[in-house]
C-alpha cells in the first residue's frame, strides 16, 4: 500500500468514527440528524469566509475548514447523556431543567477527551473536543459552561456558536 492510499484509508476511518459518534446524538431526536447536517454545513461556509479575512488567515486554513466541516457534527454529542424528556420538552424549560441541559457540553467534551487520550499525537478530534466544551459560551462571557469572554473562546467554537444560533433562528427546535 502506497503513501496516498494509506493516508486516504485514515481520513475514510477518521470520517466513520466522527459519524459514528455523531449518530448516537442522532438517535435520540429525529430532527437532529438534518442539524448536524446544517451546521457542518454553516461552519464550512463561515471558516471559509473567514479565511479570506485578513484577521484570520494565518489561522484558517485549508485543512482547518476539512477539520471543522468534519468535527463540528459533535457539538451536542453530549446530549446523548440529557434525558428526553427535556430535550423534546416542548414547553419553555424550567431554570433547573435548563441547568441539566447546559450539562451537555461538559458531558460532550469530555467523552471526546476520554477517546482522545487513547490517540497518539494532534488528532481531528482535538477540535471536535474544543467545540463540544465551547460552543455555548459567549463574546461578553455569560455563555457556559465556564463563562468565557471574547479571544478566550477558540475560534472553532466561535464559528460553530454562530451556525447554531443561525440554524436555530431558521428552522423549529423544542429549545433554543
Amino acid at each position: 500500500m502506497d503513501l496516498l492510499e494509506s493516508y486516504r484509508k485514515v481520513q475514510e476511518a477518521r470520517t466513520a468514527t466522527i459519524l459514528g459518534l455523531a449518530k448516537l446524538a442522532e438517535y435520540r431526536d429525529e430532527g437532529t440528524g438534518t442539524h448536524l447536517e446544517r451546521i457542518r454545513e454553516y461552519a464550512r461556509i463561515i471558516a471559509q469566509e473567514l479565511s479570506m479575512n485578513p484577521k484570520f488567515s494565518d489561522r484558517i486554513d485549508q485543512q482547518y475548514i476539512d477539520d471543522i466541516y468534519q468535527s463540528s457534527i459533535l457539538h451536542d454529542i453530549g446530549k446523548v447523556g440529557t434525558p428526553d424528556a427535556l430535550l423534546l420538552k416542548p414547553a419553555k424549560l424550567t431554570k433547573d431543567e435548563f441547568d441539566l441541559i447546559k450539562r451537555h457540553t461538559l458531558m460532550g467534551g469530555n467523552a471526546i477527551k476520554a477517546i482522545e487520550s487513547q490517540i497518539e499525537g494532534k488528532s481531528f478530534l482535538a477540535m471536535g473536543k474544543e467545540i463540544a466544551y465551547n460552543h455555548h459560551e459567549k463574546w461578553d462571557g455569560s455563555g457556559y459552561p465556564r463563562g468565557l469572554k471574547g479571544e478566550a473562546i477558540p475560534l472553532s467554537a466561535r464559528i460553530i456558536a454562530v451556525a447554531d444560533v443561525y440554524d436555530a433562528l431558521t428552522t423549529k427546535r423544542f429549545y433554543k
